[in-house]
């Protein structure tokens, strides 16, 4: 038996790395016993569950604070043997012990505090290894009687088997965190006013103007202004009458089928955020430090697109929101709002839109978005990290960087922050690429918020954070069609 105590500090001997690797090394059982686990926590682990044959067996402490139905719900999609002790008494489950038992060898790691990203990650943290030789039989034994032991505890004494009927038990006894809790019957302002309270139905039917008065209105971005030249991909607006002379066009674009309703019109505002018609008298300057090489020569085909049917998006129909008030008049005439997702290059997305997990607390997580790795390879064209990132050490740690011009908006504020020292980047052995910026500890944003990531050029980036109190979300809600791996949460690109 090996025993070895060790010093997380200052991105050294991260925790969350050890357990990457002795996943690798594809551990036949692996135990978790955890006496306070949170969801950031968690979703490190879960990284590492996806696609694996690993028996896993979890015993943890909950408690109204810290535990949600989702990281329960999560736990039992990758392994029935579940058990659970309440924290929310005197005596407590307090013990952080992780064992991974591979073909030659078992690793257990030991450690005290919150399981958390920060904990796994940035904290100060001295934890102990111990690795058991399993081709020593002296040795085996030993760690099988104990695991063995540890088990047949949890199992027999005051653990209870979690099941998805005994989540709802635990949400309805209060045992843990859900947003039922937080719903009360609390009077309106209106009905304290004495005014009758709206119905949903009708609440949907009223414009902008109604809701929030002609001096509040909802907030446009207007990138006219901006810092970084700016260049977008066009959107065409199709009608009816012009489909006809489009024939069998196959070129890889986004239609809107339209109306002719005014409010479906003023929808060609849109160009403002998303792109405008290029002049051919437009000059580009080559001594621009945001010029691209690379597109000087650009020739698109429009033979060379791949069926989106194949690969990101179900056909989709996306019903667009309009004001229902003016336009309940016209449904029996006029065929329904559609935006069409006809075909997708993927080697030619210039939009990333998904949705946002909850906003760190402290240290790197306030100054960073972080973006799953498997998406980054499957739109390396999108992120150029793998091609122009360059292999960097720091702190002995090797990471995959390169530098890119950002501009944020934070639309519900109508704020915008430019960063020229911006970075996309990927540490060895994370599960993730991050864009990195100070800026972004000035948004502030909550859990499903969107950001849509758009590719001006190949050195330059432009975010928009959008709140989901705002009209637009339900547009680009729409375009999230894709769960990801690891969480209910969904992303899609154009």
């Amino acid at each position: 038996m090996k025993l070895d105590l060790i010093f997380q500090m200052d991105n050294k001997n991260e925790l969350a790395y050890e357990i990457t690797e002795t996943f690798k090394k594809e551990p036949k059982k692996a135990y978790f016993f955890c006496g306070n686990i949170k969801d950031s926590g968690f979703r490190i682990l879960e990284e590492e569950f996806i696609d694996r044959k690993t028996k896993i067996f979890f015993a943890m402490g909950i408690d109204k604070k810290n535990t949600t139905r989702g990281i329960l719900e999560d736990i039992l999609r990758y392994t029935k043997d579940v058990y659970y002790f309440s924290n929310n008494k005197e005596i407590e489950f307090n013990s952080n012990i992780f064992v991974f038992e591979c073909a030659k060898e078992a690793v257990m790691y030991s450690f005290s505090g919150s399981i958390s990203d920060s904990l796994l990650k940035d904290d100060i943290l001295v934890y102990t290894k111990v690795i058991f030789d399993l081709e020593d039989d002296k040795e085996a034994k030993e760690y099988k009687d104990k695991i063995r032991a540890i088990v047949k505890t949890v199992e027999k004494e005051k653990f209870e088997k979690l099941t998805k009927e005994k989540i709802e038990e635990l949400i309805d006894s209060k045992e843990i965190f859900s947003n039922k809790q937080y719903v009360h019957n609390v009077k309106s302002i209106s009905e304290l006013l004495g005014k009758k309270e709206e119905k949903d139905e009708e609440k949907n039917t009223r414009t902008n103007e109604e809701i929030f008065g002609n001096d509040v209105k909802i907030p446009k971005i207007d990138l006219s202004g901006s810092d970084i030249d700016i260049e977008f991909d066009d959107i065409e607006l199709v009608d009816d009458n012009k489909k006809e002379d489009k024939g069998n066009n196959k070129s890889n674009e986004l239609e809107l089928d339209i109306t002719d309703s005014k409010e479906i019109q003023d929808l060609s505002k849109l160009s403002e955020i998303v792109g405008y018609n290029a002049n051919e008298n437009d000059k580009i300057d080559k001594n621009s430090e945001f010029y691209d090489k690379d597109l000087e020569n650009f020739e698109f085909n429009e033979n060379d697109t791949i069926d989106i049917n194949d690969l990101l998006f179900s056909k989709a129909d996306i019903k667009l929101e309009v004001d229902n008030k003016k336009t309940q008049n016209k449904k029996e005439e006029k065929a329904e709002d559609l935006v069409k997702v006809k075909k997708l290059d993927l080697n030619n997305v210039s939009n990333y839109i998904y949705e946002l997990p909850s906003r760190g607390s402290k240290g790197q997580d306030l100054t960073c978005l972080k973006i799953p790795n498997y998406i980054q390879l499957m739109i390396p064209s999108f992120f150029e990290l793998t091609d122009k990132g360059k292999n960097i050490d720091i702190d002995g740690i090797n990471y995959k960087m390169r530098n890119i011009n950002l501009e944020i908006v934070d639309v519900k504020n109508s704020q915008k922050y430019t960063d020229r020292d911006a970075k996309i980047m990927h540490k060895s052995g994370q599960t993730y690429i991050k864009i990195d910026s100070d800026q972004l500890k000035n948004v502030q944003y909550s859990e499903n918020d969107i950001a849509r990531i758009i590719k001006l050029s190949s050195g330059v980036f432009h975010i928009e954070i959008i709140s989901k109190d705002l009209q637009e979300y339900k547009l680009w809600s729409k375009l999230c069609t894709q769960n990801f791996k690891s969480s209910n949460r969904k992303y899609g690109v154009m």
